[in-house]
């Protein structure tokens, strides 16, 4: 339960900060490219380059999405990138049934999902103040 709340935490904190900064626009969608290098940092730093490869191909998706989305101007889009940032806390709820991975910590897929749940809420925040739900518009 800590592993959660510090993932709320961070969370909240990178959305301040988004805002703060004025950043909020596109920070999220370049976000998604992030979303696999610490699982596969986990694998290698266990010497594991097998699991550090099955890592890199679930994370393929997340990088193309956020390849796509940063570089596009799609109506919507940040309902979409929201559904992808829940999709990837999904993925930190049961990795553990879809790679295993003996580096990652135990903490870490539960602060991951909860970081990945407070973006996408925000996400879907922000589209809702946008007049199409672009994110990318400026």
């Amino acid at each position: 339960m800590p592993a959660l709340l510090a993932g709320i935490l961070a969370a909240a904190l990178c959305v301040w900060g988004a805002r703060r900064l004025g950043v909020q626009r596109w920070a999220y969608t370049l976000g998604l490219l992030t979303l696999p290098w610490p699982y596969v940092f986990f694998a290698h730093r266990a010497g594991d380059g097998n699991t550090a490869f099955m890592e890199m191909y679930y994370g393929m998706f997340f990088l193309a999405a956020g390849l796509v989305f940063a570089i596009s101007r799609m109506k919507f889009s940040a309902y979409v990138v929201a559904l992808l940032w829940l999709l990837h806390g999904a993925y930190d709820v049961f990795h553990s049934h879809l790679v295993f991975n003996l580096g990652t910590p135990g903490w870490y897929p539960l602060l991951c999902a909860g970081f990945d749940v407070v973006i996408a809420v925000s996400l879907v925040w922000l589209a809702t103040r946008l007049p199409d739900g672009d994110i990318l518009k400026a």
